[in-house]
């Protein structure tokens, strides 16, 4: 089992491996060229295309799978049926290996790249064959014919280059109409975070699904069900050596669309998750003291290397003359008297701010790729107010521990692709490591910050807003270190279970008011604007107006400034200012800014301003309510107004006013547009859009579209005036 820092340090393997580029190379290794595969049929019986699928772009008739989880290895049969010309241009492709968990699988790559990067990746030879032919509506079978690529990804650690690849098998034979019977098998699975779940559904719809697992006999694993994803067959043992365990999943008409824009596939779809058990465990036999049947492990235990315990003698520790030391207990002592509440989590929130907004940053690549040999220095620097990303838990756990309280170690995961079981464990690839110090009855949580920017004290992206967590002793009585359950494999210590703070509709605000001076005769637009942000706005993208730091696994229009509309914009000033440390982490953001191309002169008399960009609301461009089988989870509730007050240099009026104003309300949000006059030299263009649902069902897509649309259309279009 892995401890809970070193998890968190694959968190920097996999954000180096995927900031480097992907290139097309011929395949690696060509032994699978000589397979000599033979298929079962020659001609393949037909297979009718159910009335539910009749209107997808294309629909799996059958998937059958084998995965060996003894050494891992996975053999697929499938056959595909091509309904349109786009169902052709989208999937007329086999990624090998492909993915079980294609949203968990793709969590660690940048939401920018997900389209053009493929996981998992395999090693050199990991492809033993693969095969494919086409069967024509009549029944005739036609070899396939194959253009064949390899994407290759490269990354350093400790000086040595690793690659790891993807086969990408090309259909260029296909028709409307016609038919993929493709068989393939592969081995040796390599993913920086490995996905330990298995989905039914897909990318596609299916009609007939077998999912086979298999296991020695030998090897124990724990398996657990969710969504009624329950074996059909009942677990059985071959009588051939070597003897192996099997479990066989059968569903009928899947629905496809597994990564669909906003979906969360936890919440619905049947996926069943594993994990190797270490025979370590579990009930005991009194007589030889070893493990006679196996349990499923515990949260507990499997954190327990994660647990850390008082010192018998704190005030040796921290005597010593070292330069770390001298410099931790320098900043502590210096930090602690500037507070004035000598509550344990108000002095630590108060250094949590310091690091987060007055230390810089680095992110320590060279540490990992090249193997640096080189010391932490961590009172170095201390002394120049600079966070290591090596020394992130280091920083931490010294400051805690001159703390000397109650405090605790939380892993939080991803709600977007995963969901913590308090009741029973299972692996997690979204785990992130946060402290928690107890204060009236409450946790107030800290994040050692992995950037420029940092959370302040019990600030959370949404994704980890209302998850479960397990709060993992830091400060346990020394007595218990060797205070032990059941045969020394469960410590005695106090492990509580919590739920993260969340915000609301009210607290997810955005406002944006800006002075737009408009000079007819220089046909410039002079800007000034305050943006005022709160809750989720705030936690998100306080950190880009700051530093352009990004969240990359969130959607990327969120990274726009009010000054960002247009490339010709010339921006004069931005300024962060008083940012609350208190929920919900209030921000206010003033700038100025020009552009001499949005005023566009039409006649002598009319005008129109160019209206893009302006509305920077938070869309999906990726989503569409057209075929659509699953439920849509906004990022959070929330309210975003825009208010653009237009100051002319002469009398003027709003010629297009009535075509641009907007009232929807529908189940998903309120959005509304409004154009006035308050006099004959100003006109206002007012924008108020309030998301309000939690969930929208797949039934009532087209009231995401229909808001996503309206925003979009709002921001190519302009604002006609002409002169009184």
């Amino acid at each position: 089992m892995i401890s809970g820092v070193r998890h968190d340090l694959i968190f920097v393997i996999t954000f180096f491996l995927i900031h480097l580029y992907p290139v097309p190379v011929p395949a690696q290794s060509f032994k699978y060229r000589h397979y000599n595969f033979k298929w079962n049929e020659r001609r393949p019986p037909p297979i009718a295309v159910d009335e539910r699928f009749k209107n997808e772009d294309a629909v799996i008739l059958e998937e059958e799978n084998v995965i060996g989880l003894s050494g891992y290895s996975c053999k697929k049969h499938i056959r595909i049926k091509f309904l349109t010309p786009k169902g052709i241009e989208r999937y007329a492709r086999f990624v090998v290996p492909d993915s079980y968990d294609p949203v968990g699988d793709l969590y660690g790559v940048d939401i920018r790249r997900r389209d053009t990067i493929f996981r998992p990746k395999g090693e050199f030879e990991c492809v033993r064959y693969f095969a494919a032919r086409i069967i024509k509506p009549n029944g005739d079978v036609v070899d396939a014919e194959l253009d064949e690529t390899t994407q290759k990804e490269e990354f350093t650690w400790n000086n040595i280059d690793q690659e790891f690849f993807t086969w990408i098998f090309k259909i260029k034979n296909i028709q409307v109409g016609d038919e993929v019977e493709a068989e393939y098998a592969f081995e040796k699975v390599f993913n920086s975070q490995p996905s330990n779940k298995f989905f039914f559904n897909g990318v596609l719809a299916k009609q007939n699904f077998r999912l086979s697992i298999k296991h020695s006999s030998r090897d124990i694993f724990i398996f657990s069900y969710h969504n009624g994803a329950e074996p059909t067959d009942s677990v059985a043992v071959s009588e051939t050596t070597p003897h192996f365990s099997e479990m066989i999943f059968k569903r009928t008409n899947l629905a496809g669309g597994i990564n669909e824009a906003g979906y969360r596939p936890c919440e619905e779809l049947p996926y069943v998750t594993f994990y190797q058990h270490n025979n370590d465990y579990g009930e005991l036999d009194r007589k030889t003291e070893f493990v006679k049947t196996a349990h499923p492990y515990p949260w507990t235990l499997v954190y327990e290397s994660s647990v850390k315990y008082m010192m018998d003698n704190l005030d040796l520790y921290l005597s010593k003359k070292d330069k770390s030391t001298l410099a931790l207990n320098h900043f502590f002592s210096e930090q602690k008297e500037m507070v004035k509440d000598t509550n344990p989590a108000a002095v630590f929130s108060h250094m949590h701010h310091v690091i987060c907004n007055e230390f810089g940053y680095q992110d320590d690549v060279s540490y990992f790729e090249k193997g640096d040999q080189g010391l932490e220095k961590l009172g170095k620097f201390i002394e120049e107010k600079k966070l290591r990303f090596i020394s992130r838990y280091h920083l931490y756990d010294q400051l805690l521990l001159r703390l000397n309280r109650d405090c605790f170690l939380a892993p939080l995961f991803d709600k977007r692709i995963e969901v913590m079981n308090i009741d029973r464990y299972e692996p997690m690839v979204s785990e992130r490591f946060f402290y928690g110090i107890p204060v009236n009855g409450n946790i107030i949580y800290y994040y050692p910050k992995t950037d420029r920017f940092g959370y302040e004290s019990n600030e959370f992206p949404f994704y980890y807003e209302d998850v479960n967590t397990i709060l993992i002793p830091q400060h346990a009585p020394a007595s218990e270190e060797t205070s032990y359950g059941q045969a020394w494999r469960a410590p005695h210590v106090n492990y509580f279970f919590a739920k993260t703070p969340f915000s609301t509709l009210k607290d997810n605000a955005r406002s944006t008011n800006v002075l737009v001076t408009v000079q007819l005769d220089s046909m410039r637009l002079s800007f000034e604007g305050k943006v005022k942000l709160s809750g989720q706005f705030s936690t998100l993208t306080r950190g880009y107006y700051l530093y352009g730091c990004i969240d990359t696994t969130i959607n990327p229009s969120y990274f726009r400034k009010a000054c960002d509309i247009g490339q010709d914009v010339i921006v004069e000033s931005v300024q962060v200012n008083s940012v609350s440390q208190q929920f919900p982490f209030v921000a206010d953001v003033k700038l100025k800014y020009h552009s001499d191309s949005k005023l566009k002169k039409l006649d002598e008399r009319n005008y129109s301003i160019g209206l893009s960009r302006l509305f920077n609301n938070v869309t999906d461009d990726a989503f569409s309510a057209s075929g659509r089988r699953h439920t849509y989870y906004p990022d959070f509730q929330s309210q975003d107004v825009h208010k653009y007050f237009f100051k002319f240099d002469r009398e003027v009026e709003a010629e297009n006013a009535a075509d641009l104003m907007k009232e929807i309300e529908n189940h998903f949000a309120n959005y509304s547009v409004r154009v006035y006059q308050p006099d004959t030299r100003s006109i206002i263009l007012e924008t108020v859009y309030v998301v309000k649902a939690t969930s929208v069902p797949a039934t009532n897509a087209a009231d995401v579209e229909t808001v996503f649309s309206e925003i979009k259309k709002l921001n190519s279009s302009f604002l006609k005036v002409r002169l009184k």
